[in-house]
């Protein structure tokens, strides 16, 4: 099976736009650096980009980047172009660099919380959406506090769930984080989804068919289809992995399977 996602770094400078457009590829941003005055504008809606942050942007959505601040903000791009461009890829640039803003900052996260308008649609099938990171890291602390909620072979894993169906973050892919204890060793498993993987903190190892690769924060590492794999962490501190996944269209597909090796 060929890897249908594409994970990359980018960088926006100080003062720098990334020029607005859209395109059928979905696309997905976990910030590494930040910045309070830095933002993906989606939509016309300002999601502010801090550390640790994860924002979609589902296809044919209108998105610049932009960056008021004094330092470079980064982060990691996954989409789903290798899988469209099986099709055709359609990219439109908007007619200015900076499309305006008609919602205000925080919208989409009040609007599809649990408590909302249900008479209210969007226009696409899957909304973008904000995942601040000290709600993420509020629920690992919350999952840490409670004794079996670790998955045997992914540690403690989190999924970013599509904000109207509770489902995969996107139609074509998942994206989630993964969450290792000092000392945690999980068990082999194999399934028919290509993975890719990148190192948010910590450093440890993952072993693939046999093959040790050896890890640490910042590094992108793939797990291709049916390779037996298990992961380890051998630091004093959490390891934390984020994953993007192609199971949704392995599912869709009645393909998906997954056991012990």
């Amino acid at each position: 099976m060929t890897n249908t996602i594409h994970m990359s770094v980018q960088c926006v400078l100080p003062g720098e736009t990334a020029t607005a457009h859209r395109h059928n590829p979905a696309a997905v941003r976990l910030i590494i650096k930040g910045s309070p005055k830095a933002a993906t504008v989606v939509e016309g809606e300002p999601m502010v980009i801090e550390s640790g942050d994860f924002i979609t942007t589902p296809m044919w959505t209108w998105h610049d980047h932009r960056n008021d601040g004094d330092e470079p903000v980064i982060w990691l791009d996954g989409l789903d172009v290798r899988m469209v461009s099986w099709w055709q890829t359609l990219w439109q640039g908007y007619d200015q660099p900076r499309q305006p803003l008609t919602r205000p900052a925080g919208a989409s996260n009040k609007l599809l919380a649990k408590a909302r308008p249900l008479w209210l649609e969007s226009q696409h099938r899957t909304p973008p959406l904000r995942y601040p990171w000290n709600d993420t890291a509020a629920t690992i602390e919350m999952l840490k506090a409670n004794e079996g909620a670790d998955d045997p072979y992914d540690g403690m894993k989190l999924a970013f769930a599509h904000p109207l169906t509770g489902g995969p973050t996107l139609p074509s892919f998942a994206c989630g984080l993964q969450v290792l204890t000092p000392g945690r060793k999980t068990r082999a498993h194999r399934h028919l989804s290509n993975t890719l993987y990148h190192v948010f903190r910590g450093t440890g190892a993952t072993v693939i068919d046999g093959e040790r690769f050896e890890w640490s924060q910042g590094d992108i590492f793939f797990v291709p289809p049916w390779t037996a794999h298990y992961h380890e962490n051998r630091g004093a501190n959490d390891a934390t992995l984020f994953t993007m996944d192609d199971w949704p269209a392995t599912e869709a597909l009645g393909l998906y399977r997954e056991e012990e090796p």
